[in-house]
């Protein structure tokens, strides 16, 4: 699991809470979140995709996909800005079901 893997490789590492937030009631529902770019997609503009969908539980809550901004020049770099794209959302995600009292802990 890659969240374990980064525990043991960050140990130190903690997310840090709002405490204004409720405690949480019912059982965790997990956050899964499948993120991919297309490289260079647009031949005219040379400019990438990002796609992203977000599942709470087993249903897909959101989902996302649009040009990115600026012209990537590898694989790589589109995928980075693709995989930042997500992470963003998926922050803002948690701390919305946190505040309805919903225990998140991962991704």
């Amino acid at each position: 699991n890659e969240f374990t893997n980064f525990a043991t490789i960050y140990p130190d590492a903690q997310e840090q809470h709002d405490p204004r937030l409720p405690e949480p009631l019912l059982e965790e529902l997990r956050l899964v979140i499948y993120v991919d770019s297309d490289w260079a997609n647009d031949k005219s503009n040379r400019r990438s995709i990002t796609g992203y969908i977000i599942y709470l539980g087993s249903t897909a809550i959101k989902w996302y996909s649009k040009k990115q901004t600026s012209v990537e020049t590898s694989t790589y770099s589109a995928e980075f800005i693709a995989l930042k794209t997500a992470v963003q959302e998926a922050k803002a995600i948690r701390y919305t079901l946190r505040s309805f009292g919903m225990r998140v802990e991962t991704p």
